[in-house]
């Protein structure tokens, strides 16, 4: 049974949930916490391909997995570096819960968050097919 919506983003949140070698606190997008950390990250998963597989009713959903990674200014830019290492050891070509196939990433320096010039910002981003 191919992979709904709901359930690859129950996927890659369990993940952050877990221990997954960082000890970076990650949000889900649109929730805000009571107390912010210095550094945090929040996750963004965006499904926007679905497609059915030859006659089959069975479908699969390609999307990518971002990950926003907030630290403070002034500490340079290996923060980020040192988290996507070690998403790349969980998730990079993968194949994960609910049929998951997780492709290639990439990390991209934002720069001073716009909405908090005492944040900098980095994007994690992941491909991934669910079949």
């Amino acid at each position: 049974m191919a992979a709904t919506y709901e359930s690859i983003v129950i996927t890659f949140e369990k993940i952050f949930a877990s221990s997954w070698g960082e000890t970076l606190q990650v949000y889900p997008l649109n929730f805000v916490p009571t107390t912010r950390p210095s550094e945090f990250g929040v996750l963004e998963v965006l499904p926007f391909d679905s497609s059915l597989q030859g006659f089959s009713a069975e479908g699969r959903i390609k999307g990518q997995l971002i990950l926003q990674i907030y630290w403070p200014v002034g500490v340079g830019p290996r923060r980020p570096y040192l988290v996507a290492d070690a998403l790349d050891s969980v998730l990079r070509a993968k194949v994960l819960d609910n049929n998951i196939q997780t492709g290639v990433s990439a990390l991209v320096l934002k720069g001073n968050d716009e909405g908090d010039p005492s944040l900098s910002r980095a994007d994690y981003v992941l491909s991934f097919t669910s079949y």
